[in-house]
């Protein structure tokens, strides 16, 4: 990005488009191993605002875009500087055009999947569509395979989303990627909580059994809930919010039904 900026100064748009191809293609590629990264975190800011103050930055993308629709990481970063300038439905007419000449880049699939999923209008099967394109079936792009399982589990495939969930924990990242609980399920913007019996529960952690759907969620005693971990017994009534992780669902925020009702 240092040498972008240098770039920027001289005002070659060849080379300016040329660098935030190669930014993008090693961010994209990154976020995909590491999605919980600070520093990546940083970088993809640092980049948007180098290209915010720069119009030509901004101008190179977009006559890049147009003389090659084909490109996965121009097409990336004119759609994240469009979600980003708050036109999502821009961002998405670029993805589909870029869609349309390369209908199988797991890169835009992703990213299209990504900005339909804060479109509360949009279609889950689309969505669906779209995620299933993102990865393929053993390589390492672990980012995307979670959200797929996760819209398969929410979808009610529950043996669909549990056999990459198995595959996802068991593949050679660092641990702490694997537990830390993302995906938190809303609707429409809101969140939802879950009620359910407690199936199992140990020391450190424990089983929901969800009403309505009878699948067993995990929960942690370290991550935040509403009451204190010495009450919860099995068969007790609790409620919670839902979220996951690469092992599967996890139930997060317990708090007892009882208290609950009684507020």
């Amino acid at each position: 990005m240092d040498e972008l900026s240098e770039i920027m100064k001289e005002g070659d748009q060849a080379a300016i488009e040329r660098k935030i191809s190669e930014i993008e293609r090693i961010v994209t590629r990154a976020l995909q191993l590491f999605p919980d990264s600070d520093y990546l975190r940083d970088a993809e800011a640092t980049f948007n605002e180098l290209i915010n103050n720069h119009p030509q930055a901004l101008e190179a993308l977009r006559k890049a875009f147009e003389r090659n629709k084909r490109s996965p990481y121009i097409t990336s970063r004119l759609a994240k500087m469009y979600e980003h300038l708050g036109q999502k439905e821009r961002a998405v007419e670029v993805l589909k055009e870029c869609l349309e000449a390369n209908p199988l880049d797991k890169d835009i699939n992703f990213r299209l999947a990504m900005i339909l999923l804060s479109i509360p209008e949009a279609g889950d099967a689309e969505i669906k569509h779209h995620l299933r394109r993102s990865f393929t079936t053993g390589d390492n792009r672990y980012h995307a395979q979670f959200w797929y399982a996760r819209n398969l589990y929410l979808g009610g495939d529950f043996d669909g989303a549990n056999e990459i969930f198995k595959n996802l924990s068991e593949a050679n990242i660092d641990i702490r990627l694997k537990r830390e609980p993302r995906g938190r399920y809303l609707k429409e913007g809101k969140v939802v909580r879950f009620s359910g019996a407690i199936n199992r529960i140990e020391a450190t952690y424990g089983f929901i059994r969800r009403d309505g759907y009878g699948d067993r969620t995990f929960t942690y005693r370290y991550h935040n809930h509403a009451c204190k971990w010495g009450e919860l017994k099995t068969e007790m009534r609790v409620t919670f919010e839902l979220a996951f992780n690469y092992r599967g669902p996890v139930a997060l925020n317990l708090a007892l039904e009882s208290s609950e009702k009684n507020e």
